[in-house]
């Protein structure tokens, strides 16, 4: 007789501990699916992160890039209205100078062109 009822206490206790051991077996696999979830979940977080970082980064670096070429345009346009202005003064000077050797020619005073030309003083020649 105690062996009848060792032997269903026996096999009761032996359901009662698979039913544990498969209720810890899925609690375990809920907690690693959980586990994969979240790490997943990190994963495309940081992606993200990093895809914004990029995206900042590119939006600076062609903020700087605009900027680099807008100063480079507005130091081109500076150097061009500069030379122009050289070319305007040298041209005037030019002028300035070719008149004076027409009046010295003109007045019949040659000393003076001669000398204006050669870059010497001309107090007495106007």
């Amino acid at each position: 007789m105690f062996g009848h009822f060792r032997n269903k206490l026996s096999h009761y206790l032996q359901e009662q501990l698979e039913i544990k051991g498969k209720k810890l077996k899925e609690k375990q696999e809920a907690e690693k699916q959980r586990l994969e979830e979240a790490e997943r979940h990190r994963l495309q977080q940081m992606e993200l992160k990093k895809k914004e970082r990029m995206e900042k980064m590119k939006k600076v670096q062609e903020a700087r890039q605009a900027k680099i070429k807008a100063l480079a345009d507005k130091h081109q346009e500076l150097e061009k209205k500069s030379q122009q202005k050289a070319e305007s003064s040298s041209q005037a000077q030019e002028r300035k100078i070719r008149e004076e050797k027409e009046r010295a020619f003109f007045t019949g005073n040659r000393s003076c062109m001669k000398l204006k030309r050669d870059g010497k003083k001309t107090n007495n020649c106007d």
